[in-house]
């Protein structure tokens, strides 16, 4: 009788674990993507560049009424440059000489430093691992084109 108690208790407990392991990592996959709009994965330059094919610009909220067209070409819809490292990437555009980071990806191992990114004559972005920092320098040049300067810096612990 106190074996069969026995038997009963750890086959109870034991069909709960099992269902509590399963439902737990079911409920995970579901709301894990969610969370963080991904799988998780690092991402490849051809997903970084596929993403700068699909970004349009946005114009910012004016209240001044917008200029008439002079018929010549406008360079505000920027040079745009997918911008890949070791520790991430990224998409940098440049319009009239001002650098603007988005769509930011660290890669594998490393994350993103505290930022704030955004837009300047000249934007740093750095990514962080626990061995390696690279920060990546945006300026455009001379043609309105997105360039950028890649230090990395080996942490001594």
């Amino acid at each position: 009788m106190l074996n069969r108690r026995v038997l009963l208790i750890a086959g109870s407990w034991l069909v709960a674990a099992v269902i509590a392991t399963v439902g737990s990592i079911a409920v995970i996959r579901l709301v894990v993507p969610d969370l963080t709009g991904s799988t998780g994965a690092a991402r490849s330059t051809e997903d970084v560049t596929r993403a700068l094919a699909q970004t349009t610009p946005v114009a910012a909220a004016t209240s001044r009424p917008s200029p008439t067209p002079t018929g010549e070409p406008s360079s505000a819809s920027g040079k745009k440059r997918a911008i890949s490292t070791k520790g991430g990437s990224f998409i940098a555009t440049c319009t009239n000489g001002t650098v603007t980071v988005q769509n930011l990806f660290a890669g594998q191992g490393f994350q993103l430093d505290d930022g704030p990114y955004g837009t300047g004559k000249r934007v740093e972005v750095e990514f962080e691992s626990e061995r390696l920092d690279i920060r990546v320098t945006v300026t455009c040049d001379a043609n309105g084109i997105p360039r950028e300067k890649i230090q990395q810096e080996v942490d001594a612990d």
